[in-house]
């Protein structure tokens, strides 16, 4: 049985007035590279700070899953 790599996208956004932040998991698939994940992160990442003012994104990160071709992890 073979696997794919697949990579999903986390977003973490910190309030600019204090120490406050929030991990953000917006994509309820994974995506197929890094290079995906880097360009979708780009898009996700504008959109949730034109939507939350006082907000700046801190940290993008793609992690990496492992699944099987049957869609079992």
């Amino acid at each position: 049985m073979s696997s794919a790599m697949l990579v999903s996208l986390v977003l973490v956004f910190c309030l600019a007035s204090s120490d406050t932040c929030t991990e953000h998991r917006p994509m309820g698939e994974a995506l197929s590279s890094p290079m995906a994940c880097m360009v979708e992160g780009q898009q996700l990442a504008q959109e949730w700070l034109a939507d939350h003012p006082g907000w700046t994104l801190t940290r993008v990160r793609c992690e990496s899953e492992r699944r099987s071709d049957d869609g079992s992890q």
